[in-house]
């Protein structure tokens, strides 16, 4: 074969298996699973610019790479019988970086690493304190409890100061008919209480027959009765004032006049008397043995309350 002929017939063998390989583009998966088709293919298209260097040519037709030579840049093959020599070749610059091929299956998951063990961090500062929230609703009263034991009895206290009595001073006077107040009562004239009752420590004391002395200032409680014939009244006076609230009377019969009241003095050893009042025009009989055979009293009597 000559080698005009010889090299027509490797491109077309080079086209041929070009085209035959990119009818059956095969895909990932079947790339993955014939590898080593995927290689015998990528040698071929490696050295076909090598075939056509080809100066002698077998009908049977391997590469062997064993036999290239590095100085002189030159490879010789088996070609079946005889040896064929490949012309000089000069290895041309890299070529740029191909496309980026199909993605690979995804690989089996690892199995997980073992658990690192940390260092426990600072403690974080204390949050803010939130809102107070709603007051909830009051509960119900639970059972009453029992009473408890009695507890012991506390110490005395201390005696109080000692109260002042209800009573301050006191004095009964009276008079005895027949006997005292023989002559009539004139109008203005004072009526005579001469014997003398129960009495206190002389705060309340007589200063004639009809007057009695009134030591402390105070407030007083009078109390008198007398029997008289005619109608008429009575009345107390302070000194020399008559004291128009405390006036009794009668207006007919034999019956006593009898008044009680509330006096109050101003002075020191004011004195007090009991008379038939002013004004009146009838003086006044003090009966004797009223009402029987014995004599009939008539009394005065004097508290200091105040």
């Amino acid at each position: 074969m000559e080698f005009s002929e010889k090299t027509t017939w490797l491109r077309g063998f080079g086209i041929t298996l070009f085209f035959i390989f990119s009818l059956f583009i095969p895909t990932q998966a079947e790339l993955d699973e014939n590898s080593e088709l995927v290689e015998k293919i990528a040698l071929i298209l490696e050295y076909q610019d090598a075939l056509k260097q080809v100066d002698a040519l077998a009908h049977e037709y391997s590469v062997v790479d064993e036999n290239f030579d590095e100085q002189t840049r030159a490879a010789t093959t088996g070609c079946g019988k005889p040896t064929c020599t490949i012309t000089p070749l000069r290895k041309g610059a890299t070529g740029a970086t191909g496309a980026r091929g199909l993605r690979g299956r995804i690989g089996a998951t690892g199995s997980t690493g073992a658990t690192g063990v940390g260092v426990t961090g600072a403690t974080g500062a204390t949050g803010v304190t939130g809102v107070t929230g709603t007051t909830g609703a009051t509960g119900t009263t639970g059972a009453t409890g029992a009473i408890g034991a009695t507890g012991v009895t506390g110490a005395t206290g201390v005696t109080g100061a000692t109260g002042s009595s209800g009573l301050l001073d006191f004095a009964l006077f009276y008079a005895l008919m027949p006997g005292d107040n023989a002559a009539t009562v004139a109008v203005g004239a004072a009526v005579d209480f001469p014997q003398d009752g129960p009495t206190s420590a002389g705060g309340i004391t007589r200063t004639g027959a009809s007057t009695f002395q009134l030591a402390a200032i105070g407030t007083y409680e009078v109390t008198w009765q007398v029997s008289v014939t005619e109608a008429g009244q009575l009345d107390l006076w302070l000194n020399s004032t008559e004291l128009a609230a405390t006036v009794v009377g009668r207006a007919t019969g034999t019956d006593q006049i009898v008044g009680s009241t509330l006096i109050t003095t101003t002075g020191v050893n004011d004195i007090l008397t009991v008379r038939n009042p002013t004004g009146n025009s009838t003086a006044l009989t003090i009966t004797p043995l009223a009402g029987g055979a014995n004599p009939v009293s008539a009394t005065l009597v004097i508290k200091r309350i105040a």
